[in-house]
């Protein structure tokens, strides 16, 4: 069968948001990169686009390193034999890593406060009931609205309040003191084919975004990829001994010396896919892909585990 490659961002048109999708994104996210579509969506991708390249998001490590710590000092005080739900704690984890590298030097506020509006957002966010599914006019009353509305309003005027004061600062003789976060240069972005930079409203949509977009799939891959090392004590062993020795070192390339666990972690989510293809799709330069009606779905006690066996650690 002749294979057909497409670089899916290419061919943005061709992907819709249908009407449930819309409704969900519609709270807060409207004016998001997640949302947005056509020449809206063109133009946030590409203003948006230098703040995830890779030297962006390695300058996040020590946030990241800082978040992780805590939680590792958590659960090292906890008594013998105590149950965690890792789930939730990982959810936990990558909201504060979110918190730390999007807002840098605070919130301004009461964390908890804004830590508890969070987590009612995203309870309340993306729930698809009956009246959805039967297709009632947006009109129509539903649970949980209310909440939300409250949430939001909430969400919106701290977010604002966060982006004025950052604004303030960028535009006074203290910029060289402003903290380098998301926040920053999502202020800094320009479009770089109009030159125009990103409105007021975009950029709240935005954080928005990063905020609800980001966590879960994080957090999923995460506590996807724990499982799947506890069913691998020879994954497991390499995992451990890979971070007993790096993370000792300096910092200065760390992302780069974590092969194994980048490997554990690119993998996982292909072992929770149950999709099936309805066209072969490329991803990225390996030009592999999922045949068209292929399952995906990977039996989960060997989904680590490799054809053949791996090289040491240290080596490849």
């Amino acid at each position: 069968m002749e294979q057909s490659w497409v670089r899916l961002v290419d061919n943005a048109a061709n992907y819709r948001k249908d009407p449930i999708q819309r409704r969900i994104l519609a709270a807060g996210l409207s004016d998001g990169l997640l949302s947005v579509e056509g020449d809206r969506w063109e133009a946030q991708r590409r203003t948006l686009a230098p703040l995830f390249a890779r030297r962006t998001v390695t300058s996040f490590a020590d946030a990241m390193r800082e978040a992780v710590a805590r939680l590792a000092d958590q659960w090292r005080n906890l008594a013998p034999a105590s149950t965690i739900d890792v789930a939730a704690e990982f959810t936990l984890l990558t909201l504060n890593v979110l918190a730390l590298t999007i807002f840098a030097d605070g919130i301004g506020g009461d964390f908890d406060e804004f830590g508890a509006a969070m987590c009612a957002y995203f309870g309340c966010i993306g729930r698809i009931g009956a009246l959805d599914l039967l297709g009632l006019p947006d009109w129509v009353p539903r649970p949980g609205r209310k909440r939300l509305r409250q949430t939001m309003s909430y969400f919106e005027g701290a977010i604002d309040a966060i982006t004025a004061a950052r604004r303030r600062r960028l535009d006074s003789l203290a910029v060289s003191t402003a903290p380098e976060d998301l926040l920053t240069l999502l202020l800094h972005a320009l479009d770089p084919s109009s030159g125009r930079p990103m409105s007021s409203v975009a950029v709240r949509s935005n954080i928005l975004t990063f905020l609800s977009a980001g966590h879960e799939t994080t957090a999923n891959t995460l506590t996807w990829s724990a499982f799947l090392l506890s069913q691998s004590p020879y994954w497991y062993a390499r995992v451990w001994e890979e971070a007993d020795a790096e993370l000792a070192d300096q910092r200065s390339g760390l992302t780069n010396r974590l092969v194994v666990a980048k490997a554990v972690v690119d993998e996982a989510p292909a072992a929770l896919s149950a999709d099936r293809g309805a066209e072969p799709v490329a991803c990225g330069s390996r030009r592999d892909w999922r045949p068209k009606g292929d399952a995906a779905l990977a039996d989960r006690d060997r989904a680590l585990h490799p054809a053949s066996p791996p090289a040491p650690v240290g080596t490849a």
